[in-house]
């Protein structure tokens, strides 16, 4: 098993089995969830989170709070179809 563990938060089936074949292709432990409540169910705290920042039953953004608020040291990088500043700067 790898030493680097990473949550993927991802809703879209192509783009979440895709990341986590690369990902588990490449040495990395993967936990793929698609939504805010299996997100928030997670137990073992990962190195890194991939979250979307659309999800079907709650915003990105809000997660990434209440992860970071729960995992201080764990990074989150937001994957995100949105184009408006205000959401990239967010």
């Amino acid at each position: 098993m790898s030493e680097h563990r990473l949550l993927v938060v991802e809703d879209d089936e192509a783009i979440g089995s895709s990341l986590q074949r690369a990902l588990v292709n490449s040495g990395y432990d993967v936990t793929w969830v698609t939504s805010v409540a299996d997100a928030r169910s997670v137990v073992d705290e990962p190195d890194l989170v991939l979250l979307d920042a659309g999800l079907p039953d709650g915003d990105g953004v809000d997660l990434a709070r209440a992860l970071a608020a729960r995992w201080p040291a764990v990074p989150v990088i937001m994957l995100t179809a949105r184009a408006e500043e205000t959401d990239v700067v967010i």
